[in-house]
């Protein structure tokens, strides 16, 4: 499928992403992964609002991956900085380029290859960071580039690094008790 027919393309109210130039669509993954996607964009907002750093999105806000074949990915929660997102906010099609943070929050129905090759688009695209929260686990993968990753737990915070400099929150703040 071309970007231009994923434009057009609405057969109904499921989230569609394209991948590969494939359309895929997820199952809606419920309430605790919605709790999720609030907690960490709730904090993130905050932080970056005050600051005039930059722009936190949920899940509505696309980011053309790659043209060739095309990837237009919709990460649960993303951020873009102020100057980046300045520019695209009045566009009424997904984003150009990859976010400076991608957030996913697992559901159910995702699938290791599936999330591993979001992280792979998603940094092969340029984005700095992404944050692959694990509800079930309450962990939070930390991916810097396509090859350095880590888990941090409960116990630990997760920061922004030079994407959101001075962010920081406990992971256990960011999953539903």
């Amino acid at each position: 499928m071309t970007l231009e027919e994923f434009y057009a393309y609405h057969p109904d109210d499921r989230k569609y992403e394209l991948q590969a130039g494939f359309v895929l669509s997820e199952p809606h993954p419920g309430g605790r992964h919605g709790r999720v996607c609030l907690r960490i964009a709730l904090h993130l907002e905050g932080f970056a609002e005050a600051r005039g750093l930059g722009f936190t999105f949920i899940g509505e806000a696309g980011y053309v991956l790659a043209l060739d074949p095309p990837t237009v990915l919709i990460p649960d929660v993303s951020y873009l900085s102020f100057a980046r997102g300045q520019k695209q906010l009045a566009a009424t099609t997904p984003f150009q380029g990859a976010p400076d943070l991608a957030i996913e929050v697992l559901s159910p129905s995702n699938r290791r290859g599936e999330i591993g090759r979001k992280v792979a688009a998603y940094t092969g695209a340029g984005c700095p960071l992404v944050w692959i929260l694990d509800p079930k686990r309450r962990t939070v993968t930390v991916h810097e580039g396509p090859t350095a990753s880590r888990v941090l737990w409960e116990d630990d915070a997760l920061e922004g690094g030079t994407v959101v400099p001075g962010f920081s929150v406990p992971v256990r703040e960011l999953f539903v008790p």
